[in-house]
Order: C-alpha cells, then sequence, then structure tokens
C-alpha cells in the first residue's frame, strides 16, 4: 500500500470532517472563551481530535476554504450581535 493511499484512508469522510467543525465551533462557544474562536484554533481543535495530519485543513486547498466558511457560518449561528469571529487563519 503506498502513502498516499493509506494517508486518503485515514481521512474521515467529508459529512464526518464538517460535522468535526461544526461541533468544534460549539465546543469553543459553550466555554465562553471566545477569544479560542479563531478559524486556527477551531481546525486544530479537529485535527487533533479527529487525529488528521498537522495542517491538514490549512494544506489542503479545498478544505482550507471550505473549513473556513463552514467555522464563519456556525459561529453566525451561535454569536449575538456584538461577538466577533477571530479570522486568525
Amino acid at each position: 500500500m503506498s502513502d498516499s493511499s493509506s494517508l486518503s484512508d485515514a481521512i474521515p469522510s467529508r459529512p464526518a470532517l464538517e460535522q468535526g467543525l461544526r461541533n468544534a465551533v460549539q465546543q469553543v462557544y459553550q466555554t465562553g472563551d471566545l477569544e479560542n474562536l479563531t478559524v486556527k484554533r477551531v481546525r486544530k481543535i479537529v485535527e487533533d481530535d479527529l487525529e488528521l495530519p498537522e495542517d491538514f485543513f490549512k494544506i489542503d486547498a479545498t478544505w482550507k476554504e471550505r473549513s473556513k466558511e463552514l467555522i464563519q457560518a456556525e459561529v453566525v449561528c451561535f454569536s449575538t450581535p456584538g461577538d466577533v469571529l477571530n479570522n486568525d487563519t
């Protein structure tokens, strides 16, 4: 088995990655620590939780943009006027 094949086998499905991102936003938001509610930090939480390669969401061009969109959309669902997502990418 080649390295690229084993790497792709280790990556969860698109729905699992998307749900992981949503869950991570919810977790951070529920702690009340909005300083940690950044694109970069949410990506890192999911990479750790799902045992993804380091910087997976940043390196993969598709997931870089998709993860940012999902995180920002999820923040809008939870935020009140005045809450702001720190776009720390």
